[in-house]
């Protein structure tokens, strides 16, 4: 027998439905009528035409627009295109979309940078629900559709549009350390994504392990390393732009059958798919590497001559600063070149004296063997 629960995540499976063993312990909501003896109220919208929900207040624009245009109309009132954080965000926003059987623009573009896709106030995603084979465009504008999924367009087609008035902070990112990217080489033009103390490139060319490998290492980092659940969300983030399955990650076994990374860091951190790699015998034959999967996020022990897309890591580097000699560090410069000139002069000395002396001392010796002949 099968019971229904709903997974309480942030990521794309968030507010979904599975059913389980009925014997599984879990937490639960209680539910109960209301007392019949309270006053009933109807949900009516506000007087402002604002839909509220959670820290924001929603307003649905019933005329087509351009991105662009839809954009002026939402700051003409006060507000921004929608952002979409999470799946609750989502589904609240949908149920409206449905009433009106309309896709919606929403506040989500790469035209802005040419390279990724951020939400109008440049925030990095932290949730995504693309439509299958999206994002198809490099540079475009993002609208929902009917089934609430999000799809790529060019920002000068016309939709309907949802605007957005934030209240209080926004979801927090972890924070950047100091130091920064190093430069992309001459023959590389992807550049460097910081995060936290690292750096990130994405590759979505196809390689074998090794030769993925050793691409990184050529341009100054490894395969990337994953040490928690923020640096996992991190590249998520990232590796769903790409379109592309799968991505190799550092981590590989040892010949004495270790899973180990290939910057040496410590494995504290795994999020295997399923009950990989323990209870999977194929997983132990040959070399075997490990992949991430940019729909979930979960890792896959697989061939490493397989041929996939992968992410490279380095550390920052930290900006270097001369300082001015002080009186005292030029007394030590000074003191320092007079002994090395007293070394270099006494050393030499010091030498011809001892080979004097030994030759001094082979000479005596014979001298003495020979008269006692």
């Amino acid at each position: 027998e099968d019971c229904v629960f709903i997974i309480k995540r942030t990521g794309n499976s968030g507010g979904k439905w599975r059913d389980g063993p009925c014997s599984a312990r879990k937490s639960y909501i209680c539910q109960r009528n209301s007392d019949p003896a309270l006053p009933y109220f109807e949900t009516t919208i506000p007087a402002s035409g604002y839909f509220n929900f959670g820290n924001s207040s929603y307003f649905f624009i019933g005329t087509k627009m351009t991105w662009e245009e839809a954009r002026k109309k939402c700051n003409s009132e006060q507000s921004e295109l929608a952002s979409i954080w999470n799946p609750y965000i989502e589904s609240f926003l949908w149920l409206k979309v449905l009433k009106y059987e309309e896709p919606v623009w929403i506040g989500l573009t790469s035209n802005t940078n040419g390279e990724s896709y951020t939400w109008i106030n440049n925030r990095r995603l932290m949730y995504t629900n693309w439509a299958p084979e999206e994002p198809k465009h490099k540079i475009a504008c993002v609208f929902m559709d009917l089934e609430g999924h999000w799809k790529t367009g060019t920002c000068n087609e016309t939709y309907l549009f949802i605007c957005e008035q934030h209240h209080g902070a926004f979801p927090t990112e972890a924070p950047q350390l100091p130091g920064k990217c190093p430069p992309p080489p001459e023959n590389d033009g992807r550049t460097w994504v910081p995060f936290q103390a690292h750096c990130y490139k994405f590759y979505p060319a196809w390689e074998a392990w090794w030769q993925a490998a050793f691409r990184c290492s050529y341009f100054g980092g490894t395969l990337a390393s994953i040490a928690d659940l923020a640096e996992l969300d991190f590249l998520l983030e990232y590796t769903r732009q790409f379109n592309k399955e799968n991505f190799w990650i550092g981590l590989f076994k040892n010949i004495d059958g270790e899973w180990m990374w290939k910057d040496k860091t410590q494995v504290g951190f795994v999020n295997w798919r399923g009950e990989e790699p323990a209870f999977n015998p194929q997983a132990f034959r040959g070399q075997k590497c490990i992949a991430m999967n940019s729909n979930d996020g979960k890792w896959l022990v697989t061939d490493c001559r397989d041929r996939m897309s992968f992410i490279c890591k380095t550390p920052k580097i930290n900006d270097k600063t001369t300082k001015a000699p002080t009186n005292s560090t030029v007394q030590e410069d000074v003191s320092a070149s007079t002994h090395g000139k007293y070394l270099k002069v006494v050393l030499p000395v010091i030498f011809i004296l001892i080979g004097a002396g030994i030759t001094a001392c082979i000479f005596y010796r014979r001298r003495r063997s020979s008269r006692q002949l």
